[in-house]
């Protein structure tokens, strides 16, 4: 163990600090390698303007980079950082991996402990509520507010079940978040309003009693992700960058895709490179 400590791995020279789906993208495109703490894949609902799901391609990039050896660490991972030019893992068992490095580009400078932030934007966030519902039976499976506080809905139900799901998705600033105007309360009130009188459900039946039992809703946890970073300093062959999956992924890319999927000729060389020049 002391041993792999001081050793320094030389073969991965250009490193991606970043695990959502543009970071792998962008890696895949410029054939770097990939590093992140934890892996930020895209929720389900979340798809590409062809329609496709990205949870798909995320996961999809995600074995291949780990077939091709393209992922350091062993993740999750607890730390990130840059001292000169070697990048220094520490791993959840307490590891030190320390790679040797010509280029590093981060993508969520988070990641990354030693990053210096030049300016704190008040960033852009996707705010996904996830809810318990009780009501009578019904079909909606999706519906569009357009709001900042309650951006769109999603119903369904997962299997083994009793309870119907929610997810309720909105787009905050960072600073609205836990602002009294979009606070969980604020979200429960307006949330219980569309069901009831824009979508015009009912609690469950009170079984041989007289009425209905009232729509209940049941917060189970909030996630926060976000969709913009801090600016950073740049540091000597180590840049920050913002890049978007939207503009990477195109139609021809997705028709490559769906033939080399269907393939499993994973390591195929022409593919490959065709590929990656197709990325935008």
């Amino acid at each position: 163990m002391k041993k792999l400590k001081r050793h320094i791995f030389t073969h991965a020279r250009n490193i991606v600090v970043g695990g959502d789906v543009a970071s792998l993208l962008w890696a895949f495109k410029n054939d770097y390698w990939v590093v992140f703490t934890n892996p930020t894949p895209p929720y389900w609902f979340e798809r590409f303007p062809s329609g496709i799901p990205k949870e798909q391609i995320w996961d999809w990039l995600i074995l291949q980079l780990n077939y091709r050896g393209k992922i350091l660490g062993a993740y999750p991972n607890k730390t990130i950082r840059t001292e000169e030019n070697i990048l220094k893992i520490m791993t959840e068992g307490n590891t030190l991996l320390n790679y040797e490095f010509d280029n590093v580009v981060v993508t969520n400078g988070e990641m990354l402990e030693n990053s210096r932030p030049k300016e704190i934007v008040d960033r852009r966030a996707l705010v996904l509520d996830k809810y318990n519902l009780s009501s009578q039976r019904h079909d909606h499976v999706y519906y569009w507010v357009g709001d900042e506080l309650i951006n769109e809905i999603h119903f369904y139900k997962e299997p083994f079940s009793m309870w119907k799901k929610i997810d309720v998705v909105s787009f905050l600033r960072e600073s609205q978040i836990n602002s009294f105007d979009y606070d969980l309360v604020a979200l429960r009130y307006k949330l219980q309003g569309i069901l009831k009188q824009q979508l015009g459900m009912k609690g469950s039946k009170n079984g041989t009693k007289v009425g209905d039992l009232p729509l209940r809703t049941h917060h189970l946890i909030r996630e926060i992700k976000f969709l913009e970073n801090h600016k950073y300093h740049n540091e000597k062959n180590v840049r920050f960058i913002t890049v978007e999956e939207d503009k990477l992924w195109n139609d021809k890319t997705e028709e490559l895709w769906e033939k080399w999927s269907a393939s499993f000729r994973w390591m195929d060389t022409n593919t490959t490179k065709n590929f990656r020049m197709l990325l935008g």
